[in-house]
C-alpha cells in the first residue's frame, strides 16, 4: 500500500490520467447536479478513491492494451 504514495506517473500516461481525472471530478458530477453533490470532503476521498484506483489499473497493465 506504501508504494501508491510514492508513485511517480510515467511520462507517456499524464495526459491520460489528467483528462480521466477531469472527467471523474469535474464532468460526470456536472451532469447529475442534484445527486453528486460533493464537499470539499467528499472531491478529497473521491480524488484520493481515483488516484489509487488509477494507480492498481496502471500496474496491472489496463491500460496497456
Amino acid at each position: 500500500m506504501m508504494n501508491w504514495l510514492f508513485y511517480t506517473l510515467p511520462e507517456n500516461k499524464r495526459s491520460h490520467y489528467f483528462i480521466c481525472l477531469w472527467i471523474s471530478l469535474v464532468f460526470i458530477p456536472s451532469l447529475f447536479p442534484d445527486k453528486y453533490s460533493f464537499n470539499i470532503t467528499q472531491s478529497a476521498l473521491n480524488f484520493i478513491c481515483y488516484d489509487i484506483l488509477y494507480y492498481f489499473l496502471l500496474t496491472k497493465g489496463y491500460f496497456d492494451r
